[in-house]
């Protein structure tokens, strides 16, 4: 068999043809130079190629030459593979409409017409192609130019990111957790610092004692800690290279998970996450919290105090909220007398007040809104026709903390008028409750008016 180079100009089919028709007849047959065509033109092997006019489908035919003068041309094979294979496929084979087809004759026909192929099996040219499905290779790719079949790939069991590394005598063995510490220099890791926390993988393999390999993220088969399944694992603080199950809340401390465990022993996920050296970075310092190693928050208590020195033998600092800027006072009095029971300690009533920054007023009851330092003063006037002890006393919780006694008689002689007074310092938490009372060993009047009995509370 032969097959001349020949090139010919389009073609127009004269006559519609089926998708079984065995020939085909065209307008015209001649060569470029308006000669007709002959059977010698071709040898003994001719192809023609049928194509639509919005190029959407084609089709390649083999022809039989000797018939290329004749009224009807023979077809010989329809539905030609379009890669060059001559296996007629019925799926290939169309119905074409005349003068609306173009014939393509000779043998450059395939290669004129391959940017129009569009068929059941869509193919993109100029040496891309893409597919319905996957080709597929028997081949496990060992080389960078080999391409691996998605089952290969499906097939991983343990995809992670390998690095080989030669270090004489690198000491390592299957599990450790390391770190950079030089150029092209590998060591352990361990959480007692963030310099020796920076992990960068855990080794897998050693070749020997001068080759390892390690892998930075991945499932880990290979030094495995006996953990229960789903315990979280972190750098230890304790021994160089290890992996613990246990975190920290340690200040100065550094907590590093590294990985989970999937099968206790024998598989765990190891991803690198975020160190965190346990410090105030995180938010607000809470109580007895050293922020960055170097101060320490003092508690109210601490400042209550006066200490300087913290939990952790660090320095304190007083944040603001510690120290208010807007401290809290109070100053109440009676609007209307009250008679005293006899040889009772009867609480005051106060019904007014000239000011109220903070303390809780409530029936002469005030409530302590923070812990600190208060200065209470009571003051109380009595009308006393007995002239008998009169006592003055400042209540915390219930319970009496500061008592003073009788005042002076009024001058006057008409009745006897007795002022008591008294006055302390008092270390207050929040909640506690300061009151006014009174006693009388036969029954006396306490005066009202803003002068005359009054509690007085300043915070410190």
């Amino acid at each position: 068999m032969s097959i001349l180079p020949l090139t010919v100009p389009p073609k127009r089919l004269a006559q519609t043809i089926s998708s079984t028709a065995t020939e085909f007849k065209l307008n015209n047959i001649k060569t470029w130079k308006g000669d007709d065509l002959v059977p010698g033109d071709f040898g003994t092997e001719a192809f023609a190629v049928l194509i639509n006019l919005t190029r959407t489908q084609i089709e390649i035919v083999a022809i039989d030459p000797a018939t290329i003068g004749d009224a009807s041309i023979t077809i010989l094979q329809r539905g030609l593979d379009y890669l060059g294979g001559e296996t007629p496929d019925l799926s290939r084979q169309y119905a074409w409409a005349s003068n609306e087809t173009i014939v393509q004759l000779g043998t450059d026909a395939p290669q004129l017409f391959r940017d129009f192929m569009s068929e059941s099996n869509p193919a993109t040219v100029t040496a891309l192609h893409t597919y319905d499905t996957l080709p597929q290779s028997d081949v496990v790719p060992t080389v960078d130019d080999e391409f691996a079949n998605k089952k290969y790939v499906d097939g991983l069991t343990s995809p992670a990111i390998s690095v080989p590394i030669s270090q004489v005598a690198h000491g390592f063995v299957g599990g450790d957790i390391i770190r950079i510490s030089g150029v092209n220099t590998f060591s352990k890791a361990q959480a007692d610092s963030a310099v020796n926390a920076e992990v960068v993988g855990i080794v897998t393999n050693v070749a020997d004692v001068d080759n390892f390999t390690y892998v930075t993220e991945g499932i880990i088969e290979t030094g495995v800690p006996v953990f229960p399944a789903g315990d979280v694992l972190f750098l230890s603080r304790d021994t160089a290279g290890a992996l613990v199950n246990t975190d920290t809340t340690t200040i100065g401390e550094v907590s590093f998970p590294l990985a989970v465990v999937s099968e206790s022993g024998l598989k765990m996920v190891f991803h690198k996450y975020r160190p965190l050296v346990i410090n105030s970075i995180s938010g607000n310092p809470v109580a007895s919290e050293t922020v960055a190693g170097m101060v320490e928050q003092a508690t109210p208590a601490q400042v209550a105090a006066g200490t300087d020195v913290g939990e952790t033998g660090a320095p304190l600092f007083v944040v603001p909220s510690l120290v208010n800027s807007s401290k809290s006072r109070v100053r109440a009095y009676k609007t209307a007398n009250q008679t005293l029971a006899i040889d009772t300690n009867v609480k005051v009533t106060l019904e007014a007040e000239t000011y109220d920054t903070g303390l809780d007023f409530a029936s002469g009851t005030f409530t302590v809104p923070r812990d600190g330092f208060y200065s209470v003063i009571a003051k109380m006037n009595v009308i006393d026709i007995n002239n008998r002890n009169n006592v003055v006393r400042i209540y915390v919780n219930g319970v009496a903390v500061s008592i003073g006694g009788n005042g002076t008689v009024d001058p006057w002689g008409n009745f006897e008028t007795f002022s008591s007074g008294v006055s302390e310092i008092l270390l207050l938490e929040a909640g506690d409750t300061v009151e006014l009372y009174g006693y009388s060993e036969r029954g006396s009047i306490i005066q009202s008016g803003s002068e005359n009995t009054t509690l007085i509370i300043n915070e410190l």
